[in-house]
């Protein structure tokens, strides 16, 4: 499964050949996430995993990751990889990876527990 999450409505054809199971626009509403990953959840069994990439890649990841939303946002310009990372683990576990590598992408990786209801 992957749900696209990006600044950029280019790739909603890439998006739409490779069956994905959402498209994102930022800035992303948190309700948006939790929607598409209500909707994942649906087709996650314990052999699955769930990965997302953006495609651009964030530099110096662990200052941002320790950034309060509000200089995120300001910094950043929208609502920022530290506020979903943060709701992320609030509502749904203590497993999350974040990878980011600039021109290469970021890749954000974490488990939903099974049975785990929204």
């Amino acid at each position: 499964m992957v749900v696209f999450v990006t600044g950029y409505n280019q790739y909603a054809l890439e998006a739409f050949q490779i069956n994905a199971l959402d498209y994102i626009l930022k800035p992303v509403n948190p309700n948006t996430i939790q929607k598409s990953i209500s909707r994942l959840t649906k087709f996650i069994t314990p052999k699955n995993k769930l990965e997302l990439d953006n495609g651009v890649g964030v530099k110096c990841i662990e200052t941002v990751l320790k950034k309060k939303h509000s200089s995120l946002k300001k910094s950043l310009g929208g609502v920022g990889l530290s506020n979903v990372s943060v709701r992320l683990l609030k509502y749904y576990g203590i497993e999350l990876n974040i990878y980011s590598k600039i021109d290469e992408g970021t890749r954000v990786q974490f488990i939903i527990p099974m049975g785990y209801t929204i």
